[in-house]
């Protein structure tokens, strides 16, 4: 006994049906039939997914407050680049307006000293390891 079972496709999802079915040698009803059999072979129509919605809210928090370190430490490095040495040009050409760049160079060559163990402190650790007194780059792990 067969029963009866009405779809709606588009009048292009027909046109191929019918096209496939031609090339078949078969009714348009008998390879509708024949798809849905082998579909349901293929696979499993429910989808199960790698993850749950609270898995994924808390991935995303993780993500987000990892991004706002990263911002944070951004900025701080920026407030650190415009305070140390370009901090110090400007503040050399407010206490003297009108200074030559020759002037503003040695300035600079002539206060480098005080500024330089600061730098070291900061790069010792992320770029620099000292040994025995002396500096070395530091090896990527």
């Amino acid at each position: 006994m067969s029963n009866h079972v009405a779809t709606y496709p588009t009048d292009d999802q027909l046109e191929r049906w019918r096209d496939a079915a031609d090339q078949r040698g078969m009714s348009l009803s008998e390879w509708v039939n024949h798809m849905v059999e082998a579909g349901q072979k293929k696979f499993e129509i429910e989808v199960t997914p790698d993850e749950t919605s609270s898995e994924l809210r808390e991935q995303r928090n993780q993500l987000r407050r990892e991004l706002n370190r990263a911002r944070e430490r951004a900025s701080q490095l920026e407030e650190q680049l415009y305070t140390d040495e370009r901090q110090v040009i400007i503040d050399f050409v407010e206490q003297n307006p009108g200074v030559d760049e020759a002037a503003i160079h040695q300035h600079i060559i002539e206060t480098a000293s005080d500024r330089i163990p600061d730098q070291l402190d900061t790069l010792e650790g992320r770029k620099l390891v000292r040994q025995d007194g002396a500096y070395y780059p530091l090896e990527d792990e």
